[in-house]
């Protein structure tokens, strides 16, 4: 007859703290994350965002609270992305550059330049300052890819922000201009049925996958992030059927005369039907001729 091995508490201990940390190291490398410090019932854990916390080993619910989705700053995030990307779905750009509350108006702009507060939890109609069936209940598309750069106002730090717009962009690169972001490196119109969805999407999951952390939001990176957004976007253009990516020369007058407001420079704008690029060498006005 076999007796059954029963572990000393102390061992027990040992063995529950071993599951703990085995759990720790595994999220760690799940999410990217880095152990800051590390203690005998305990470990410090810094996200890849750089947000703090703590993991417990010493009870039952500690051990179950080590999990991927920790980090709540980060979920916040997550939630305010998702927010964004329905919203989009609607033809609409939302303002605002963090997630406030599903029941709280957020700072929106609809295709057509209408700016009104939109409800994370009652967003189904779209722009309330459109009349209801204006568009044949079909929303223009994005078609408008751009990226821009500058001192950004509202984290004081040199930016640059990838985005997607409708028609010619122009209002929302004069709201970016307002914000300080007033450097355009690159506005392409005319963009096919999805293709700047597809393309925004492209660049920001490049840009996680290096590395790059927004500096708000999730489209505002540090402008040292700007040449592999160009080089993203010329990876992307690349891998399309029909187009490939070439160099485009850029009469200076006529980049000039590309924008709206005069004090708005280095404006590349890029009509798909004739040409894509990129590195983002050509996209600089002092090397068009």
């Amino acid at each position: 007859m076999f007796r059954r091995r029963v572990l000393c508490p102390d061992c027990r201990k040992d063995a529950a703290y071993a599951e703990g940390f085995a759990k720790i190291e595994a999220v760690v490398r799940e999410t990217r994350s880095a152990v800051v410090k590390r203690y005998r019932n305990a470990a410090d854990i810094r996200c890849r965002r750089g947000h703090s916390h703590t993991f417990r080993v010493d009870g039952r619910q500690e051990r179950e609270a080590i999990r991927p989705d920790f980090c709540r700053a980060c979920n916040i995030l997550a939630k305010f992305q998702e927010f964004s990307e329905k919203a989009k779905d609607l033809g609409i750009t939302v303002l605002e550059s963090q997630w406030i509350a599903a029941s709280r108006p957020h700072r929106a702009l609809c295709f057509v330049g209408h700016e009104f507060d939109l409800v994370p939890n009652k967003m189904k109609r779209g722009c309330p300052l459109c009349p209801r069936g204006m568009y044949g209940g079909t929303v223009p598309p994005h078609d408008v890819y751009y990226v821009v750069s500058g001192w950004d106002a509202a984290t004081g730090e040199d930016t640059m922000k990838p985005g997607i717009s409708s028609g010619v962009g122009h209002n929302r690169l004069r709201q970016h201009a307002d914000d300080g972001l007033a450097a355009q490196h690159l506005r392409i119109t005319g963009l096919p049925l999805g293709m700047a969805r597809a393309l925004e999407r492209f660049v920001l999951a490049g840009l996680d996958r290096e590395g790059w952390l927004s500096t708000r939001g999730v489209e505002y990176f540090p402008l040292s992030a700007l040449h592999d957004v160009m080089d993203l976007a010329g990876e992307w253009f690349t891998d399309q059927p029909g187009l490939s990516a070439r160099p485009v020369v850029v009469d200076v007058s006529d980049v000039y005369n590309a924008v709206v407001a005069p004090e708005v420079l280095d404006v590349v704008d890029i009509d798909v039907d004739t040409a894509v690029v990129f590195d983002s060498d050509d996209t600089r006005p002092s090397l068009a001729s």
